[in-house]
């Protein structure tokens, strides 16, 4: 084995190849999702013409509203993988009876009308007087 060979073969990385995964089923709904939106563009710009009513500004329109729509596809397909993976990612369980999640912590109870006569100073906590409408002077 030349030299060159040789060096080449102890700086690279492992070329073992990864296992084929299945892509979650989110990713696979959206992408189905986003396939059926532009199928419906071609359907939509082919039999109204957007230019011809409103010119360029229809174009737009459609436009922005295809990003729109493929945005919530995208969002849609994250939210199916996130609820999916919470139920069945065994790490993500294991994780969570090892460390739940802390209780939600409640404010702290004060003042629910805006008559009161003190607050509570948000550096210090402690109640100072609030100055009443009759005794503000010009």
């Amino acid at each position: 084995m030349p030299e060159s060979e040789a060096i080449t073969m102890q700086r690279m990385p492992d070329t073992n190849p990864m296992p084929a995964m299945i892509p979650p089923p989110g990713t696979l709904l959206a992408s189905l999702a986003i396939g059926v939106l532009v199928i419906l563009m071609d359907l939509i710009l082919t039999y109204s013409n957007p230019g011809a009513a409103y010119g360029v500004a229809g174009s737009v329109l459609i436009l922005l509203w295809s990003l729109y729509m493929v945005s919530q596809i995208a969002v849609i397909g994250a939210i199916v993988n996130a609820v999916l993976g919470k139920r069945y990612d065994r790490r993500l369980i294991e994780a969570l009876y090892r460390r739940p999640a802390a209780p939600a912590r409640r404010a702290r109870p004060g003042p629910s009308c805006s008559t009161c006569t003190t607050r509570a100073s948000p550096t210090t906590g402690s109640a100072t007087p609030r100055p009443s409408a009759t005794s503000i002077s010009r």
